[in-house]
């Protein structure tokens, strides 16, 4: 089942107030709504199929979800595709090998 989000509705991406140099997600689902967090160890797998990932908490208000539960998981993999999708779209993605951490130059 696939849900659509969208960046500004469902979510915003700040820089990382630890980490001016990176990026992190706030989210704006009502039952994540606030929690501050950022994506780590991207893979994308079985070609391009799949994305697995760890979401990393910054900041998690009190009445937030458990981010640990399927449908939270659920939800930041549709928040992890639709930003990776955009950024695609803007062609400012940048791949790496997971085997040689050598950048990795997709031709469309």
């Amino acid at each position: 089942m696939s849900q659509t989000v969208e960046e500004g509705v469902d979510y915003l991406i700040a820089p990382d107030p630890k980490d001016n140099e990176d990026w992190c997600v706030i989210l704006k689902n009502a039952g994540l709504d606030r929690v501050v967090g950022k994506y780590n160890n991207i893979e994308i797998t079985q070609k391009g199929t799949k994305v697995s990932f760890e979401f990393i908490p910054i900041h998690t208000p009190e009445d937030a979800a458990d981010i640990q539960c399927a449908e939270a998981r659920e939800y930041l993999g549709h928040v992890l595709v639709q930003i990776m999708r955009d950024h695609q779209d803007k062609q400012s993605m940048v791949y790496y090998s997971k085997e040689t951490g050598e950048r990795v130059h997709i031709d469309e």
